[in-house]
């Protein structure tokens, strides 16, 4: 049985889920060969809230000369649904990856049981 590549990004996020009470926004860095090259916390904010730097996001992917971003961050309410908010900033980081011509590949909500791909869901 093979293992579908969201999956799998959450088994890697989850060995990183060390704040359960608060949001924590992730980005996996991704070469072209979309291999994996780095994972970056980049925030972490309150139980339901987490700023999000988009600058800091891009600027580590130029250093690291990622080729494609897989998105994501946690619930701690346990419920793995985007909120709008979600979707507003998913939708704003696509529009300014593409500028760049870094590819945001899914956005991945996790919690410790569950996960909800942008993606798998076609919200990307």
């Amino acid at each position: 049985m093979s293992i579908s590549p969201c999956a799998s990004f959450y088994f890697l996020l989850l060995r990183h889920l060390f704040q359960k009470s608060n949001e924590s926004f992730w980005v996996i860095y991704l070469d072209s060969a979309l291999e994996f090259i780095a994972i970056q916390r980049m925030a972490t904010g309150q139980p339901n809230f987490c700023l999000v730097k988009p600058q800091k996001i891009f600027k580590s992917a130029l250093l690291l000369d990622a080729q494609a971003l897989v998105l994501a961050h946690n619930h701690p309410s346990l419920n793995v649904q985007p909120t709008p908010a979600d979707i507003r900033m998913t939708q704003q980081l696509i529009k300014k990856g593409h500028l760049l011509q870094l590819p945001i590949l899914d956005h991945i909500i996790f919690t410790d049981k569950n996960y909800f791909s942008f993606k798998e869901n076609n919200l990307i």
